[in-house]
C-alpha cells in the first residue's frame, strides 16, 4: 500500500447535476463526472434568483469527494472545509481588512453586508489596513470580493488578507496556493454553510434546490466550514479508505435582497487528513 496523493482526491457531481430552477431534483447518485471545487457553478448555480427582495433566500446543492488512490492507501482523521468560508458578524461593527506585507496594496475590494437588516455595499482600496464606514449587524451574513474578481497576489500563509470585526478574525482572503487556489480566494464570506454525510458511500438526494437534501445515514450539523485562527469549523469525516466517497451539502443564504458576488461565489473545498498506508 502507498500513501494517497492530492491527485487521488476526486470531486464528483451527482446524477441530477446542478439545479437551475426551483423544481428540478438535485445531487443524486455519484457519477464519474469530475468537477472543479472552486468553480462557482459546480455545486450551486448562480442566477437571477440570487437577488431577492423581502425575505431570505436559501438554496441547497451538493456533490461528493472520493479517494481513488488505487493501491489501498487511506486517509485518517479526514476533514472537509471551505477555504473561502467565514464566520457571521460576531457583534455589530466595522469590517476591517488587513494586508500583513503590502503585497496587495492598491487592490480594490467590494464589501457587502447588512445594516439594520438592509443590504449595504462599500468599495475599498486596500492599504495596510482599511475598514468600512458601515457598522454591520450582529450575527448577519456578509461577503468580500476583489473588484472585477481580480487575482490576489503574494504567497499563501504569508500574504493572506485578514478580515476582522472588532477583535475577532472572521475570515481570510487566502493568497495563491498553486495546487488549491492558484489565483487566491477572491471571494470570502458567510453566505455558505457546509454539512457532510455521517457515513461513507451513501447517496445524497435533493427534491429541489429549496429543500434540504437527505441521506439515509443523516447529515452532520451545518457549520461555516471555516478553518481560521480561533475557529475550527471543519466537517469531520473520520477515515476514508481507498475507493470510498462521502457526500456533502452546501447551503447558500442571501438575506433580504443582498446581491450575490460577481459570478456567484467559488466554493473552494479542501480535504485534509493524515495519510495511512
Amino acid at each position: 500500500m502507498s500513501a494517497p496523493t492530492a491527485a487521488a482526491v476526486k470531486w464528483k457531481i451527482g446524477a441530477n447535476g446542478v439545479a437551475t430552477n426551483d423544481s428540478d431534483p438535485t445531487i443524486g447518485a455519484i457519477t464519474t463526472t469530475e468537477i472543479t471545487p472552486g468553480a462557482a457553478s459546480s455545486i450551486i448555480a448562480p442566477g437571477e434568483t440570487d437577488v431577492i427582495g423581502g425575505t431570505n433566500r436559501t438554496h441547497y446543492g451538493g456533490a461528493y469527494v472520493s479517494l481513488e488512490e488505487g493501491a489501498g492507501g487511506s486517509l485518517q482523521s479526514a476533514y472537509l472545509w471551505l477555504a473561502d468560508g467565514a464566520l457571521a458578524i460576531p457583534a455589530q461593527g466595522q469590517i476591517v481588512i488587513t494586508d500583513p506585507t503590502g503585497a496587495n496594496d492598491g487592490l480594490e475590494l467590494v464589501v457587502t453586508g447588512l445594516v439594520d437588516g438592509e443590504p449595504v455595499q462599500e468599495e475599498l482600496t486596500l492599504s495596510t489596513s482599511v475598514s468600512t464606514d458601515a457598522l454591520f449587524d450582529t450575527a448577519s451574513r456578509w461577503w468580500v470580493q476583489t473588484k472585477n474578481e481580480a487575482a490576489i497576489g503574494g504567497v499563501n500563509n504569508v500574504d493572506d488578507l485578514s478580515i476582522t470585526v472588532g477583535v475577532t478574525l472572521v475570515g481570510l482572503m487566502r493568497a495563491p496556493d498553486a495546487s488549491r487556489w492558484p489565483t487566491g480566494c477572491k471571494t470570502v464570506g458567510s453566505i455558505y454553510r457546509l454539512a457532510v454525510a455521517n457515513t461513507a458511500n451513501e447517496t445524497v438526494s435533493g427534491t429541489n434546490r429549496l429543500t434540504l437534501p437527505t441521506v439515509t445515514g443523516g447529515l452532520a450539523t451545518f457549520s461555516s466550514g471555516a478553518w481560521i485562527a480561533g475557529s475550527d469549523q471543519r466537517q469531520a469525516l473520520g477515515a476514508i479508505a481507498d475507493a470510498d466517497y462521502f457526500g456533502f451539502v452546501l447551503e447558500k443564504t442571501l438575506p433580504k435582497g443582498m446581491p450575490a458576488p460577481d459570478g456567484g461565489m467559488p466554493h473552494t473545498l479542501c480535504l485534509t487528513g493524515l495519510a495511512a498506508s
